[in-house]
C-alpha cells in the first residue's frame, strides 16, 4: 500500500507545477487506497499531501490494468533468466553495437607521429616555440612515438582535428559543444578546439532534427523549493 501510494505523491511532487488546479485521476489496483482510512502515520501525512491537488483515486482490477501490469505479467520461461541467458543476450548486444558504432579510437600514435611530421604550421611552431612545444614519448603494445605535446597534451595536427572530434562527439552519444570541448581537452589540443567542436556538432544531422536550439515557446512554471533535509523517498525506507 505504502508503494503504491507512494508512487502517486512523488508523481504529482514531480509535476505539481503542471498539475495544480486541474482535475486529476489516479487509477491504481490497489483497491485499500480508495479507502479513507490511514493505517500508519506514513500514510496520513502522504495523504494529506495529496489533499494539495484533489485527486480522484480510481481502483482498476489488475486483470484489467494491463499497461501497469506488462512487465510484472510477461510470459517468460525460467530458463530465459538464467546465467547462461543473459550472458547469451549481452553477446548479441554487443556484437551489434560493435557493427553500428566504432568500437575503437581511431587516431594511432603511429599516424598522429606520421601527421604532425607532415603538418608545416606545427613543424614551424616547434621549432619557434620550443618552451611551448616539447616531443614526449608515448608507448603503445611494444612501440614507442615521440609526439609533439602542449601542456602535456597531445597536439592533434590539422588533417586529423575534424576527425577525432567527429569521433569523440558520435562515441559520446552527440553532447553539445562545450562538453565536447571539454572532454577532447582532457588528452589533446590544437588551436581553435571550439570552433572545430561548434563545426562538427552543427553538421551533425541527428543533432539538427532532435535539438531544438532557438527557443520561441515560453518556460513552464519553476518547481516550489523542498524544506527539510529530507524526502518522502528516504521517509519510506
Amino acid at each position: 500500500m505504502e508503494r503504491e501510494l507512494l508512487s502517486a505523491v512523488e508523481t504529482l511532487k514531480e509535476y505539481g507545477n503542471m498539475l495544480l488546479g486541474q482535475q486529476i485521476k489516479v487509477f491504481n489496483d490497489h483497491k485499500n487506497l480508495v479507502y479513507k482510512h490511514f493505517n500508519t502515520e506514513r500514510v496520513m501525512h502522504w495523504r494529506l499531501l495529496l489533499e494539495e491537488f484533489g485527486p480522484k483515486l480510481t481502483y482498476v482490477k489488475g486483470a484489467n490494468n494491463i499497461v501497469a501490469d506488462a512487465l510484472s505479467r510477461l510470459e517468460i520461461a525460467e530458463e530465459e533468466f538464467s546465467a547462461k541467458g543473459f550472458t547469451n543476450e549481452l553477446a548479441n548486444e554487443l556484437a551489434n553495437e560493435e557493427e553500428e558504432f566504432p568500437t575503437g579510437y581511431p587516431l594511432s600514435y603511429k599516424e598522429i607521429a606520421f601527421r604532425q611530421t607532415k603538418d608545416r604550421a606545427l613543424q614551424n611552431k616547434f621549432r619557434i616555440q620550443p618552451e611551448l612545444h616539447i616531443k614526449m614519448p608515448h608507448t603503445f603494445s611494444d612501440s614507442t612515438y615521440e609526439l609533439i605535446a602542449k601542456n602535456d597534451k597531445i597536439y592533434v595536427p590539422k588533417y586529423l582535428q575534424h576527425k577525432c572530434a567527429k569521433w569523440c562527439h558520435l562515441t559520446l552519444m552527440h553532447p553539445d559543444e562545450q562538453r565536447l570541448e571539454l572532454t577532447i581537452a582532457q588528452h589533446h589540443t590544437w588551436i581553435g578546439v571550439k570552433s572545430t567542436c561548434m563545426c562538427v556538432c552543427k553538421r551533425c544531422e541527428n543533432c539538427t532534427v532532435s535539438k531544438t536550439h532557438d527557443q520561441k515557446i515560453g518556460l513552464l512554471p519553476p518547481k516550489p523549493r523542498q524544506t527539510g533535509n529530507h524526502s518522502l523517498a528516504h521517509t519510506m525506507y
